[in-house]
């Protein structure tokens, strides 16, 4: 069992959750393998804007791999990663973003240590209006126990801009993930099941401190895998609001997504929601 990146606690729940669902909007994805160097390119369009991006990425082996993504708003991001620099357990990091709409730009320098027992991160990230911001995070592993801690601080405004610590816990086909956000902004905590080789099912819930209450969510998730070539997924929040996709592998290039959001608790309001996503490789 690997130590994960802070960010990649509790991502099993999430998965259930996020993933496969296209709500008030249709994708077109046109992706390519390492036989064409890697290469995707992207379009998506909603009911009241049409954007569209470019992403490419280049592996060089032993001198690391490049990645670019340029969307039709104006923001390019340049990206190099180089694994296992000095030893297999330090990863390096460079990217630059680049704005001229909104006259922004920013370059970063990240480093990564991980082994069997802890993965840690740190960064440095400066805009072109000279604010630093220094970033790092850790994830201890102690048997199933998975203790993370991420902080951030921006030199600009001298404030602490994340303090957040994760605790997880895997056994078997079961995982709990507990976090707290801007401690102690926001408490949340999911659980992950996989029943069997076809079905997984989650929970999440959280609270936060708002400006005049305490807000707070409930969420039910599931993931079933119907055959080969399909897949069904759907979840349940405490408003009431239900969300349900399918997948359909309509060839070994071709993956087919549609979606719904239901409100069940004001059917007659008119909110509800329809999407659609292709997927193709070439």
């Amino acid at each position: 069992m690997s130590v994960p990146e802070f960010k990649d606690l509790g991502k099993s729940a999430r998965d259930v959750f996020r993933t496969g669902y296209h709500f008030d909007k249709a994708t077109l994805k046109l992706s390519g393998g390492p036989r064409v160097v890697g290469v995707e390119a992207d379009a998506s369009f909603d009911l009241k804007t049409f954007t569209c991006g470019f992403l490419g990425k280049y592996d060089a082996e032993k001198y690391g791999a490049f990645r670019v993504n340029y969307t039709n708003n104006g923001l390019a991001v340049g990206e190099y990663h180089l694994k296992g620099l000095l030893s297999e357990s330090v990863d390096v990091n460079a990217g630059v973003s680049i704005n001229p709409a909104e006259s922004f730009n920013s370059c970063r320098l990240g480093a990564k240590f991980h082994n069997a027992l802890l993965h840690a991160t740190c960064s440095v990230t400066k805009d072109f209006d000279r604010n630093v911001e220094l970033g790092s995070s850790g994830v201890l592993k102690l048997s199933n126990l998975f203790v993370g801690y991420q902080a951030s601080f921006d030199t600009n405004s001298s404030k602490i801009t994340k303090n957040d610590v994760g605790l997880a816990v895997e056994h078997g086909p079961a995982s709990l993930h507990f976090r707290c956000i801007q401690i102690p902004r926001e408490l949340g905590i999911s659980v992950f099941y996989r029943v069997n080789d076809k079905v997984d099912v989650a929970l999440d819930a959280k609270t936060a401190s708002g400006d005049e209450a305490r807000l707070w969510y409930a969420g039910a998730g599931l993931a079933y895998q119907l055959d080969e070539q399909c897949k069904l997924r759907m979840k349940l929040d405490k408003n009431c609001q239900l969300a349900t996709s399918m997948q359909f592998r309509a060839q070994d290039n071709l993956l087919l997504t549609l979606g719904f959001s239901l409100d069940l608790g004001s059917p007659r309001s008119g909110q509800h929601r329809v999407g659609l996503g292709i997927d193709v490789e070439v």
